[in-house]
């Protein structure tokens, strides 16, 4: 599940920039194109802060404005930043697809977009991860698009000789692949 339905990333993750507390844009700025603006859970769990104040600035005036914490069933906790609106309490639980706000500008924004970032464990550790990666989409300034999951092992594939299937007269052969098993297996 996407935060948002129709969206393009407007900073990736990872860019490093001084303006940042690490030194690196440690979330993925997302912007919902279209007429829904809402934002949605990405995965189940339980609302560990939801925080709005009206005004342009939110909440929280110099960072993320009005926000919601998602503590995640899988772990992560998940950060929804620069929301107009908050649609979800503390201790509420939500499923994927929960609408937990709507994108706004709050905050230490320059537009409307969602600041989505994915923490490994409690959030105030900020141990971040790569929220792209976690997403399973291209960490990539444009449109939001899903990540193909098998493009590393296709790459590694090609690199050792085995065809990618896109080669009608070059398919691999049951031989090749029970080869290709045993030299895993054998650390090959």
């Amino acid at each position: 599940m996407l935060p948002v339905k129709n969206g393009r990333i407007s900073q990736e993750y990872g860019r490093k920039n001084s303006q940042y507390r690490k030194g690196y844009h440690p979330g993925i700025d997302v912007v919902a194109d279209g007429a829904d603006k809402s934002i949605y859970a990405v995965s189940p769990g339980v609302v560990i802060r939801a925080r709005f104040s009206p005004g342009s600035k939110g909440a929280d005036p110099t960072g993320w404005g009005n926000y919601v914490i998602v503590r995640q069933v899988d772990g992560h906790d998940v950060l929804y930043a620069h929301l107009a609106q908050v649609a979800v309490t503390a201790g509420q639980l939500v499923v994927a697809g929960d609408k937990l706000g709507i994108q706004g500008a709050t905050g230490s924004a320059t537009g409307p977009h969602l600041h989505f970032e994915v923490w490994d464990g409690d959030w105030t550790k900020r141990n971040d991860i790569n929220p792209a990666e976690y997403l399973g989409i291209a960490n990539q300034v444009g449109p939001v698009s899903l990540k193909d999951p098998f493009e590393e092992d296709r790459q590694w594939a090609v690199e050792n000789g085995i065809s990618d299937g896109s080669d009608p007269n070059r398919a691999v052969l049951r031989k090749e692949v029970w080869a290709m098993l045993r030299r895993m297996k054998e650390g090959r």
